[in-house]
């Protein structure tokens, strides 16, 4: 296994940084966004405590394959020891020999897959060392994922992460009670230094951030926190554009009578009724996308038109929608676009760590498309692709940021990246947005008192 000194020749000053302070600290939280090598830092804090003794990495399914793919080559260790713990390989929890843990280096294993472990008494509480990866993903302190990883123990312990607080402090909770375990017992008395609140009728409701001085001196206490701001001068440069787009009238006639009546005819004689307003705004965003996904006899729209217009001029390109519904028609749409069908990448949901990255490391060496949903656009990275284009939005900043930055990385292969949202102006898409900037501005309030750790 290489040292700490060999490691630290292939890092670049932020991160050595970076490593130095989760060193010092041991149990410590390592806050950096998407692309800036959070798994390198990972890997050179536990060179730098040199722990002896197997390391439990915890995370979701493509971050563990990128674990998986990355020590060996980082560490200079033999694949044969990490155990890589995988739900979906047609063997019983009973059957994966978790006594034989002490004969790796690196035990890798999914949430959902720790919280079966521990129920089942087959997982080690003690370990000498926990790397938790993608820790927003243990945010919620009601779910069992927070309540099963707070009992393990561990020597020491980096809790990882790329993405931003969604509603503010209060997502930050589990991280602060697992670092400071005697300060932050209480979820409500945390909620009350750092949150504003009122009582609706029904409890206590959060509505905006407060004390982010103190909260930015808490989280730099327990680890680092760069923001893409810090690190702007490292990585690419992102213009995010908005792709304004007018409705076709036929497909204008059918949003207008759901956004009035909640219900519309559709050219294949059904009929599309809505219950309520909340399954309107569903159907309408659908529309937008891509209006086959309420009736195969309207057109494509001209979301996927302005989609094909950016292929014609830059044919290695990354497609992104909310809705999975909408990507078999995006696929159709590009192979009567001419384009051959080995070009066309899909990222299914629920597709394995391996398929995965065979599907990523065939576009980034063959070019071509790659197609996913917003959501499960995360832990992969598509370092020489330079454009993305949006059909849709989620509702959560951060999870289109995720989608984001999977261009946006530390090696990519160009200075600037393009993101391209496509907006129907004067539809919920301008809805969408205006929500999603809402939340976005509610976060930065705590960011900005923190210290700069990049000059």
């Amino acid at each position: 296994m290489v040292t700490l000194e060999q490691l630290r020749e292939r890092t670049r000053p932020f991160q050595t940084s970076a490593i130095e302070r989760g060193a010092a600290r041991k149990h410590s939280l390592l806050w950096s966004p998407p692309g800036s090598g959070k798994t390198l830092m990972g890997m050179g804090i536990h060179r730098a405590l040199d722990v002896q003794g197997p390391t439990l990495i915890v995370g979701s399914r493509p971050a563990l394959s990128s674990w998986a793919r990355q020590l060996p080559i980082w560490l200079d260790i033999d694949p044969d020891q990490i155990l890589h713990i995988r739900g979906s390989d047609g063997k019983t929890i009973k059957e994966r020999k978790w006594k034989s843990y002490k004969d790796y280096l690196f035990v890798l294993c999914t949430y959902e897959m720790m919280v079966r472990s521990i129920k089942e008494c087959l997982l080690p509480h003690s370990w000498p060392m926990i790397i938790a990866d993608e820790f927003h993903k243990v945010r919620n302190r009601a779910r069992s994922a927070w309540l099963n990883y707070k009992t393990l123990e561990c020597d020491a312990e980096v809790l990882m992460t790329g993405t931003e607080m969604r509603r503010g402090a209060a997502d930050a909770f589990t991280t602060f009670a697992r670092l400071d375990k005697k300060l932050w017992k209480s979820y409500w008395r945390y909620v009350g230094i750092f949150c504003e609140t009122y009582h609706n009728g029904f409890g206590q409701e959060i509505i905006g951030p407060k004390n982010t001085k103190r909260f930015a001196a808490e989280v730099e206490r327990m680890g680092t926190w760069y923001t893409k701001a810090d690190l702007a001068d490292q990585m690419p440069t992102m213009n995010k554009m908005f792709l304004d787009v007018e409705m076709h009238p036929k497909i204008e006639n059918i949003y207008l009578r759901i956004e009035n009546d909640l219900y519309a005819e559709l050219p294949s004689n059904g009929i599309i009724a809505t219950p309520n307003e909340m399954t309107a705004l569903l159907r309408l965003r659908q529309l937008l996308v891509c209006p086959k996904i309420l009736d195969p006899d309207l057109p494509y729209g001209e979301g996927i038109e302005a989609m094909l217009e950016i292929y014609d001029e830059q044919p290695h390109l990354a497609i992104y929608t909310p809705f999975r519904s909408a990507i078999p028609w995006i696929v159709t749409a590009l192979l009567e676009h001419k384009i051959p069908e080995e070009s066309i990448n899909v990222l299914e949901e629920g597709i394995s760590a391996e398929r995965l990255n065979e599907k990523v490391s065939r576009f980034l060496k063959h070019k071509g498309v790659l197609i996913g949903t917003i959501q499960t656009a995360e832990a992969y990275s598509l370092s020489t692709c330079d454009t993305s284009v949006f059909l849709g939005y989620d509702w959560s900043w951060d999870v289109n940021e995720q989608a984001e930055d999977r261009i946006r990385r530390l090696d990519s292969s160009s200075d600037y990246v393009n993101v391209y949202y496509v907006r129907h102006m004067g539809t919920v898409d301008e809805a969408v947005m205006e929500n999603v900037i809402m939340n976005k501005r509610n976060v930065n309030r705590y960011a900005a008192f923190r210290k700069r750790r990049i000059s």
